[in-house]
């Protein structure tokens, strides 16, 4: 039993405090769950974000959360937790001389229309400033 969390589940419903019941590895009740005082092992999750979700090892999300920050198409599918840039390339760094090109392995590479990455605010140019442009804004309306 993961106790008191803020559950975040990938649906689209708000975050909220909940507990999830674990049984036989697989997520067994997200909510108030009866009877949770008789769990073989209890996680207190108080002041914790708890996603009981699918996790999208491999994504392309980089520049679409520049102007997503709901990466939406992943979360309408039950993903709680995307992981970016792993693959050889991301949107960062990104100098003011290289953004074109960058734009265009996108396209490429990625299938992404050139249109909608027109929408990605090059607000950095360091990863590090990359990081830091999204503190805040994930998950949020912009």
């Amino acid at each position: 039993m993961i106790r008191g969390g803020v559950v975040v589940d990938g649906t689209g419903l708000a975050r909220r405090r909940a507990d999830v019941a674990i049984a036989r590895g697989r997520i067994a009740a997200v909510g108030h769950v009866p009877g949770a005082s008789r769990a073989a092992r209890t996680i207190d999750a108080d002041g914790r974000i708890v996603a009981p979700g699918i996790i999208d090892l491999h994504t392309h999300y980089d520049p679409q959360i520049t102007f997503d920050p709901w990466a939406s198409s992943s979360c309408q599918h039950g993903v709680t937790t995307v992981l970016a840039g792993n693959c050889g390339f991301s949107i960062a760094p990104a100098r003011a001389q290289d953004r074109a090109y960058l734009r265009a392995l996108f396209a490429v590479v990625e299938g992404m229309a050139p249109a909608a990455l027109d929408g990605v605010a090059f607000e950095f140019e360091t990863f590090g400033e990359y990081l830091a442009a999204r503190a805040g804004r994930l998950g949020a309306a912009r």
